[in-house]
């Protein structure tokens, strides 16, 4: 298994634009959902991306979709911690 997180895996990052860009995306979803709730986090993410030129292209297309399966993995994501951290 590959982690493709901010800061790991930085050779494959770097020979695949789209997976690096998505690795930003994701991370800035998280920083984001540290402070607001995850509709907030996601929206804030998607519109900063958009700006500055990351997943530009397939957010602006995709972006209902995109919005609805980065908040779902992201609860998906919370679920499974709090598990782990009650056993």
């Amino acid at each position: 298994m590959l982690n493709v997180n901010a800061g790991h895996s930085p050779g494959l990052l770097e020979a695949c634009q789209t997976l690096k860009e998505y690795s930003l995306y994701v991370d800035r979803v998280r920083r984001h959902a540290q402070e607001l709730p995850v509709e907030e986090a996601v929206e804030r993410a998607i519109r900063e991306c958009i700006r500055e030129g990351i997943l530009a292209e397939f957010l602006e297309k995709n972006r209902a979709e995109a919005r609805k399966m980065s908040i779902y993995e992201y609860d998906q994501e919370r679920h499974m911690r709090q598990e782990r951290e009650q056993s």
